[in-house]
């Protein structure tokens, strides 16, 4: 220390220095406040660990929400399969009515419809007494008397046109499961005609539910609106069927809502369980997911565990700390006359600083006159290496000179300067120092030294821009995870969702100013025995390759092709008539047809399409599924004339078109 500095650091009274003032406080008063400050340690952390407990909780929650509503809505489009099989067959035994024809006309529509419905087994028809009429399954696979099933009293029961689903049946006593669901026939006075039944094969849905990522011990169940269990993973054999309609649970939770979540023990395998259940809107289905409490809150024990440990170790420190302040008190009172008459005092205060701040000491000009050993320890440079240098030496260059000239004008004004700076190390780094400069005056009006007090706060401003840098990561991924859910991930087409999205507003257009709009159900012939015979990677290629022309048919911006799901594309042409529709479809069957992918099972040796096509201007009440009903009759109808054509669908009727020499 230069003499001027040990000047400065004399001329202060000693009744002054930090710390004085505290060793003539009681000791009781110290006690006092270490106790506070554990019990304020505490009581934060307990606070902090409960919002912490309730993100946790409402974290999966909202993660077993998002699981049953894609559980129900996958659920949901395996049902809706088997409902358009059984509107198909309802038409087909109106238009044949009571002729001797029906029964062949409505085996060769379940024939059809079974063949182009995998997650379908089979068709059955009763009549109003019960009795099977016709059936797709295998023999004795159907009840003979539909009397006894639950769905067939529920539609006998019911006049209104209602799906039902009944509870699971299996083909044979060791067969396959599956899944009735059905709709009553009537007369045309109204009256009760009989039921026709699909049965959808229970694996299909148990095979999207083994895809689902669950913690040990987590529940995902299918349910009735009734209360019976249609679905059950893990599989439980005596759960099959078993109604829930009668216990606590369901007449409390989920009878009353739509969706909603709550505890309870299963009675099946009396696991504890968090559970979110929500209602489909159409269907009388239900979707329940459960993930047992302990496993949600375990991430967040661990962590509370960790702060709990850090927590008592702070504490225990707080508590030495409050013992040495009260030794240092005791020793202090005995000695304070003589320890304010010496240096020892403040070499105590200094040593106390060092340990837990940097301390520079500077004057007018900014030379540096003293320095502790944790400024020399953060900056990498020796106490000689600054002394007699301006402050300057350690300016990162990175803050603008207006920081610099507010800082001073505080300063000079005899204002005490807070702020966080960033400095350079002697290798180069940088570090971010939480400074806090105190001026101190002479017998002139300008300060002569400043006593510059630093505390290193890098860890922070670094975690700071961990944390932005995983803000932004976060909304990339979310941005990403909007576009997956707006894509078909095999073919990169949007999926059935987006193509409902744009067709609902593009129809609204359309009616508004009255201009045509069309759209194409395209379908891949014979795609089954091509992926039997090629293999499904081989399939999924195939169906890349249909995509990319599908893609290039579109010719204006509002034009949309997506996937509507398997082997089935749409196309959506807004402000286009039958002719531009068609013209579309030839030029679809062309570019098919210009591929020549190898189909050994196809009549024709390569890989063809069927094409529907609907086109007109729809009228104020038309909704988007009567455009996309129209384009799949038409499509039938295509399949039903031997496939590898499109056909347009006018009035009534599908009427077939020529297409370059591929019927249509």
């Amino acid at each position: 220390m230069t003499p001027r500095a040990d000047r400065f650091a004399m001329s202060k009274d000693s009744n002054r220095l930090p710390g004085t003032a505290l060793m003539r406080w009681p000791r009781w008063r110290v006690l006092a406040l270490t106790a506070l400050a554990c019990l304020a340690l505490l009581a934060t952390l307990a606070g902090f660990e409960w919002r912490s407990r309730a993100a946790a909780l409402a974290d999966v929650q909202q993660q077993s929400d998002n699981l049953a509503a894609a559980v129900l809505q996958q659920s949901a489009e395996v049902v809706r399969q088997a409902d358009f099989a059984i509107g198909m067959v309802r038409r087909a035994q109106q238009l044949d009515g009571r002729s001797p024809a029906v029964a062949v006309s409505v085996r060769e529509v379940v024939a059809a419809e079974v063949e182009l419905q995998p997650t379908v087994i089979g068709i059955a028809i009763y009549d109003a007494e019960g009795r099977l009429t016709s059936s797709s399954l295998e023999p004795d696979a159907a009840p003979p008397s539909g009397t006894d099933l639950d769905f067939f009293r529920e539609a006998c029961s019911v006049a209104a046109d209602h799906l039902h689903v009944g509870a699971p049946l299996r083909v044979s006593l060791a067969g396959e499961w599956f899944l009735p669901v059905a709709r009553r026939l009537s007369e045309r006075d109204g009256s009760f005609a009989g039921v026709v039944m699909v049965a959808v094969r229970l694996q299909a849905l148990q095979d999207q539910f083994a895809r689902l990522a669950l913690s040990d011990n987590g529940l995902v169940t299918l349910m009735s609106r009734g209360g019976t269990v249609l679905v059950r993973r893990p599989f439980v054999l005596q759960a099959m069927g078993l109604s829930m309609a009668q216990i606590s649970f369901w007449q409390q939770h989920v009878v009353a809502r739509s969706a909603g979540s709550f505890t309870n023990t299963s009675p099946v395998d009396g696991i504890e369980r968090h559970m979110s259940f929500v209602h489909h809107p159409e269907f009388p289905l239900l979707a329940i997911v459960g993930v047992p409490p302990t496993l949600a809150l375990a991430h967040w024990r661990e962590q509370a565990l960790r702060h709990a440990a850090v927590t008592g170790l702070f504490m225990l420190l707080l508590v030495l700390a409050g013992w040495r302040i009260q030794r240092d008190m005791t020793r202090q009172q005995r000695l304070a006359a003589e320890l304010q008459r010496s240096m020892t005092h403040l070499h105590d205060l200094q040593h106390a600083i060092d340990e837990h701040a940097a301390v520079d000491v500077t004057d007018g000009e900014g030379t540096i006159l003293r320095v502790n050993d944790r400024l020399c320890r953060l900056t990498q440079y020796g106490p000689d290496e600054l002394r007699g240098r301006n402050l300057t030496v350690l300016d990162s260059g990175r803050h603008p000179d207006a920081f610099h000239r507010a800082m001073r004008q505080t300063l000079i004004a005899g204002q005490v300067w807070k702020g966080e700076m960033r400095c350079r190390a002697k290798d180069g780094s940088h570090l971010w120092l939480d400074t806090t400069i105190v001026p101190f005056q002479t017998d002139v009006k300008q300060p002569a030294h400043f006593i510059a007090i630093r505390t290193d706060v890098t860890a922070r401003k670094q975690a700071d821009q961990a944390i932005r840098q995983a803000h932004q990561e976060a909304a990339a991924a979310n941005e990403q995870l909007a576009r997956l859910a707006a894509f078909d991930e095999l073919t990169g087409l949007p999926n059935r969702r987006h193509f409902n999205d744009t067709m609902a507003a593009e129809l609204k257009r359309a009616q508004r100013v009255h201009q045509p709009l069309a759209v194409l159900m395209v379908d891949v012939d014979h795609f089954k025995p091509f992926n039997d015979t090629y293999g499904h990677g081989a399939g999924d290629e195939c169906l890349r390759h249909v995509a990319t022309a599908a893609r290039k048919v579109q010719r204006r911006p509002s034009d949309l092709a997506a996937r509507w799901g398997g082997e089935e594309f749409v196309l959506l042409l807004p402000s286009t008539g039958a002719e531009g529709a068609l013209a579309v479809a030839r030029l679809l069957c062309s570019s098919i047809e210009a591929m020549a992918l190898a189909h050994s099972s196809s009549p024709r040796g390569h890989v063809t399409v069927s094409i529907g096509v609907y086109a007109a201007i729809p009228a104020l009440q038309t909704r988007p599924e009567e455009l996309l009903e129209m384009a799949d009759r038409a499509l039938y109808q295509a399949k039903q004339g031997g496939r590898n054509r499109a056909c347009l669908y006018e009035r009534e009727l599908p009427v077939s078109t020529e297409l370059d020499g591929v019927a249509a």
